[in-house]
């Protein structure tokens, strides 16, 4: 089974697109992007980039901004980055495969639906050299091709795009929806030109303001933007700080969008094992730790080699500082520790289980969860790192990192737990 396999791609679809259903497993739809969609609905996508957290950042921007634009989501797929992930060959990964969809709908009432590209174009997945012929169409098949208008400054959807066989045309973000100098996207400037029907869009195609290149509006029933990442509500801020602190897309979606079960299954399996759960005396809170090393060490950290940088003892007194505000809460003190590293130096790794932590580094296997590590292949590792850090009780994260804010507000709002970041030279 291919990453994106899961079962939300199959559910029934038939009243978001214009398809039908011939059997259980087979859809005849129309070939090109305008005949697949109803025509009495409105659409909003984009495109998808950056390390793996920031990809998740964007769905949650994406269906945020589906929300308040009364449009239905189409989310791109998941894309392999070398900063998180050890190939950044992987085949691309559904967001169903990741969180569970059905949960949030079902969570989130103003919501129309949601849907995935490889749900209009299954041959996204793939990795068949016959289903990756679309993006070899030759230039007389693609000058029939419909034009599809988006806002924004580079093409981060047309990978997406081709499949669904159209062109596409750019259209510079007005001045106030892209902030130039921080290029930050200001959420209330942008939801006016994309609301379904919007005067506002028409007036895109007749401004020279800001240097717009396209001479049509964007579509009314199909819109687009490059990307949806480094947006929150008014724009002064960038999304970690917007998530950091539980506003924007964060308490409207992103607290809905829980992992898929199986995940969750998959995350306590491993700290039984970890923790010795499975030889009784049954599951115990723990305290996650996400230590960043890799590219931070080098652009963030003081050039004075004698100067501790995200170093185990800073850890340490941040931990230190997380039970006495446990203890001075009247919370339960908890000891067990699990952390999630870069760090593969193994005098490194050796400090940390001195300290009588632990660290899954012997691999998240062990008996079980063969199916699941079959399905997601080399995406694995990376999905539970992020699963077992946000099932901590509390947390402590390296400052700066996407990875660990994002894992700490789950920890504090899923699991009502404390938790501290690390600076590179202190902790705060």
């Amino acid at each position: 089974m291919k990453p994106g396999c899961s079962g939300f791609l199959d559910m029934d679809i038939e009243g978001l697109l214009s398809l039908k259903r011939t059997n259980k497993r087979t859809l005849t739809i129309a070939p090109s992007l305008p005949d697949r969609l109803q025509p009495h609905l409105f659409y909003l996508t984009s495109g998808n980039g950056a390390g793996l957290t920031n990809q998740v950042f964007a769905c949650f921007n994406l269906i945020y901004l589906s929300l308040l634009t009364s449009r239905i989501p189409i989310l791109p797929p998941f894309h392999a980055n070398h900063q998180i992930l050890s190939s950044s060959q992987l085949p691309e990964l559904s967001p169903s495969s990741y969180f569970n969809l059905p949960l949030f709908l079902a969570s989130v009432p103003l919501s129309q639906g949601i849907l995935e590209w490889p749900q209009i174009y299954p041959s996204l997945l793939s990795t068949d050299p016959d289903d990756q012929q679309r993006f070899h169409d030759s230039e007389e098949e693609r000058a029939g091709w419909p034009t599809v208008i988006c806002l924004g400054e580079f093409a981060n959807t047309e990978g997406t795009l081709k499949f669904a066989r159209v062109k596409t045309t750019w259209t510079n973000y007005p001045p106030l929806v892209k902030n130039p100098k921080e290029r930050l996207m200001s959420f209330l400037h942008l939801v006016p030109y994309l609301l379904p029907n919007s005067p506002f869009a028409e007036t895109l195609a007749s401004s020279n303001e800001g240097g717009f290149r396209a001479t049509m509006a964007p579509n009314n029933s199909f819109a687009c933007i490059d990307e949806t990442m480094a947006g929150s509500d008014g724009g002064e801020v960038g999304p970690m700080e917007e998530i950091g602190y539980g506003r924007g897309s964060w308490k409207a979606v992103g607290r809905f969008l829980r992992f898929r079960d199986e995940l969750e299954s998959e995350g306590r399996r491993i700290a039984g094992r970890i923790f010795g759960w499975e030889e009784g005396g049954g599951e115990r809170p723990f305290i996650t730790i996400h230590i960043r090393h890799g590219d931070f060490l080098s652009f963030q950290c003081n050039p004075d080699p004698t100067k501790p940088c995200w170093s185990i003892p800073q850890f340490q007194r941040s931990l230190t500082l997380l039970q006495a505000d446990l203890v001075a809460a009247g919370r339960e003190k908890v000891t067990d520790v699990l952390v999630m590293t870069d760090e593969t130096n193994e005098e490194f790794l050796a400090e940390i289980e001195a300290l009588g932590w632990k660290i899954p580094k012997d691999g998240k296997g062990g008996a079980g969860g063969e199916a699941l590590k079959e399905e997601l292949g080399g995406w694995y590792d990376t999905l539970l790192d992020t699963v077992l850090l946000s099932q901590g009780a509390h947390i402590i994260g390296t400052s700066g990192s996407t990875m660990s804010v994002l894992s700490l507000r789950r920890v504090l709002d899923w699991n009502n737990g404390f938790g501290r970041l690390v600076g590179a030279d202190d902790a705060s």
